[in-house]
């Protein structure tokens, strides 16, 4: 991330630079400095490598007990040494960055086909080089933090620029991060990569990087470096899209222009240009097209920071910004992005009372992130997934779990909800079939009629619906029979067959209008086969009229209260994930069983058979009740023997089920406490490993529960209600 070959040009060649140090010293002279206690911000996603090490396992779907207590010792090591942590999370990627986003997605897919190929190999967990993040790693983390009682934020944009404005704003000691844009930035940045923790000497040792050293080695005034990052190439200007211009620049006319070489070259370039710069010009220069200055401006955009003043208190714990910052900062951190181009307005069928507590909850990271950005910015994103493509018999759990990701949306957009408008104008009436008015209606709440509350900031350039100068800017509306365009596929994906519970556009009881993002559509960026990620599908809000006969309105479902509505709560999330045929029994569950009850429920449904088989459930739901007999050493000692690539997929399969389970829960108003949804309460990728193997081999499913007799019968009582009234329901009772 960042500016292109910065980090290792510095690394290697500007010693200088970059000093090491001791962030217990560095947090005494600080304090000495300042009168108080130091605060370093830690760039989330940058760290997420840092925060999951090489010494836990990745590869078989998330050591989640053991990563929680490898989080809690981090955040102690820093505590000893007189700092404080805020955690700041990207919540979206920018338009503008998108392109960046998805090479590098293609890029992790191809590590992913490696690692398969290396375990098919060697059945034996990969080694080398090839190697990725545990799936959904990056959306728990930011709740496995604030669940350790950590200050979490997450942004409404691509990080970088609040994280440096929170660090100026609150005058932290500085920023943690790996990203080489923060040498741009006029802040105080320490390397993640080089971070050391010696916890028995309760010594941090990492490097600090100096900017100011930097510009004087390139023989570059520093505020010149935005510029020179933005042709040397970075997340908002194509560095491949530069190649023609840096290879001119050297005066290498053939392959690719050496960092050492082509870093020196920009920076006189960048230096040479005068006092006022014409940006048309540069890009006439550059690009041979001076249209494309707006590419650079809005690079440059995204390195000013705000000038505000500093307030003496200490950051408080899960607000974005403090009463007593200057109003700069609090416009920085509300949406005010530097220039760059607002969004259309969210959808006008929302209450604003609603929208504001999205942005709300998104921030104190109440809500998971997707939420916020499928309201505001009808975008839908998932990352890479440890899945093999090659496995005929796994379709890409983007397909597995497709038309729950839609009725997810219609219940976000309130698709289907008892007064929706007809394709041709004309309100449903409530009394028709099919529709209840009661537990559906908006609420008309005397508060809630005389509360003002003002439209969402405007986002970024990630808004979908920005003004830019694009067919995705403004609100699309197709045929309802649209399908995803042409160049985000090669070949046909599997399809999945729906059980009559699900709803999807042409089954619905309720006419769907002419698909219309942001209102009855929400555009997907999700890593899978066939696609290029050249352009977002485009995917339908699905009501859920024909399993309650009306789409709840997220006002009741956000605002309401009382035991009825608790109760619609739950209905809602049941009727996303096609499982109202368990209500009775998922009300019985404890709160921390119901996401993966749910999950393996939906996924047996599922067609073709071979998505999940019965010794499979057998093996996840053994280690869900035995997870308790187990202590964190316990489960990090766990041998695998053999590594099957099939358990590999399936684990990492089932933890972006029980993820979009969370958002679900989100979107419902919250069924049940989001924390009690979390993985660390019901799997553990070691031992689901071993149990699966025991199971493939002969094991019954009561006998994988280490002898335990509460946990067989809690295992018999879970295995009932995952197969009830599914194919696997004649197998459900065993001796």
């Amino acid at each position: 991330m960042g500016v292109k070959g910065l980090q290792t040009y510095i690394e290697n060649h500007c010693p200088d630079a970059q000093i090491k140090v001791r962030l217990d010293l560095e947090a005494k002279k600080f304090q000495e400095r300042s009168g108080r206690r130091a605060v370093l911000v830690v760039d989330g996603l940058s760290c997420l490598h840092k925060l999951y090490p090489p010494e836990i396992a990745w590869v078989f779907g998330g050591q989640w007990r053991e990563y929680m207590s490898y989080l809690n010792n981090f955040i102690a090591a820093f505590h000893k040494c007189g700092i404080d942590l805020v955690f700041i999370f990207d919540g979206t990627v920018d338009r503008c960055r998108r392109r960046e986003w998805a090479r590098r997605r293609l890029a992790t897919r191809n590590d992913i086909a490696q690692i398969f190929k290396d375990i098919k190999s060697h059945n034996a967990e990969p080694s080398g080089n090839h190697t990725t993040i545990v799936s959904a790693l990056g959306t728990f983390t930011r709740l496995a933090l604030k669940s350790l009682g950590a200050n979490v934020l997450q942004t409404t944009r691509d990080a970088d620029t609040e994280i440096a404005n929170y660090s100026r704003c609150h005058r932290c000691m500085g920023i943690l991060s790996q990203d080489s844009d923060y040498l741009v930035y006029d802040v105080t940045y320490y390397s993640a990569g080089a971070l050391s923790i010696d916890r028995k000497n309760h010594a941090v040792t990492t490097y600090r990087y100096e900017r100011d050293r930097l510009a004087h080695h390139l023989t570059m005034e520093p505020q010149r470096l935005p510029l020179f990052a933005s042709l040397v190439g970075n997340d908002y200007v194509d560095f491949y899209s530069l190649g023609s211009w840096h290879r001119q620049l050297t005066q290498r006319y053939s392959g690719p222009v050496p960092f050492v070489e082509l870093i020196p070259a920009v920076a006189r370039y960048v230096q040479a240009q005068g006092g006022e710069l014409d940006l048309k010009v540069i890009a006439t220069e550059v690009f041979g097209n001076p249209e494309r200055s707006q590419t650079i401006e809005n690079s440059l955009s995204s390195y000013r920071m705000v000038a505000a003043k500093v307030v003496d208190e200490e950051p408080t714990a899960g607000l974005p910004y403090r009463r007593g910052v200057a109003r700069e900062c609090a416009k920085c951190v509300n949406g005010d992005h530097s220039g760059l181009p607002p969004p259309n307005d969210p959808p006008t069928t929302l209450d604003p009372l609603v929208l504001t507590l999205s942005k709300r909850r998104h921030y104190k990271v109440e809500n998971m992130p997707a939420i916020y950005n499928i309201l505001h910015h009808a975008v839908s994103e998932c990352s890479n997934t440890l899945e093999d493509e090659n496995d005929a018999t796994l379709p890409s759990q983007a397909t597995i779990f497709r038309s729950v990701r839609e009725r997810m949306y219609g219940l976000l957009f309130g698709v289907g909800t008892s007064s929706s408008v007809d394709p041709k104008g004309a309100s449903q009436d409530p009394k028709s079939p099919g529709t209840h008015s009661n537990p559906c209606s908006p609420l008309t709440t005397p508060s809630a009629k005389r509360m003002k509350v003002s439209a969402p900031s405007p986002g970024g350039c990630g808004s979908p619906r920005s003004n830019h100068n694009s067919t995705r800017s403004t609100p699309t509306s197709v045929a309802r029979t649209a399908t995803p365009t042409s160049a985000t596929r090669t070949a046909t994906p599997p399809t999945l067959s729906r059980t009559p519970c699900t709803t999807t556009a042409t089954n619905s009881r309720v006419a769907m209008p002419t698909l219309r993002l942001g209102h009855t559509a929400v555009h997907e960026w999700f890593v899978r086969p066939w696609t290029t990620l050249n352009e977002p599908d485009l995917r339908p809000a699905a009501p859920l009229t024909d399993a309650l006969g009306a789409t709840p309105r997220l006002e009741t479902l956000w605002l309401g209260d009382g035991t009825s509505n608790d109760e619609l709560k739950m209905r809602a999330f049941l009727a996303v994930f096609d499982s109202l045929d368990i209500e009775d029994k998922v009300k019985e569950l404890q709160s921390d069983q119901i996401v993966l009850v749910v999950v393996l429920h939906f996924l047996i449904k599922q067609s073709p058979d071979t998505i999940l088989e019965s010794f499979e459930v057998d093996a996840i739901i053994a280690q869900a009740v035995s997870l308790l007999l187990y202590d964190v050493n316990c489960l990090k000692n766990i041998n695998v023997t053999r590594v099957e690539s099939r358990a590999v997929n399936l684990a990492a399969t089932l933890m972006r089920g029980c993820a979009l389970a969370n958002d679900v829960n989100c979107a419902a108003g919250l069924a049940f406490p989001l924390a009690k949804g979390m993985p660390w309460h019901y799997f553990d990728g070691k031992l689901f490993h071993s149990l699966y193997i025991e199971a493939k081999y002969g094991v019954e499913g009561p006998n994988l529960c280490n002898k335990n007799e509460s946990s067989k019968k809690q295992f018999e009582t879970l295995r009932v209600i995952v197969a009830s009234g599914t194919r696997m329901d004649s197998t459900c009772s065993r001796d």
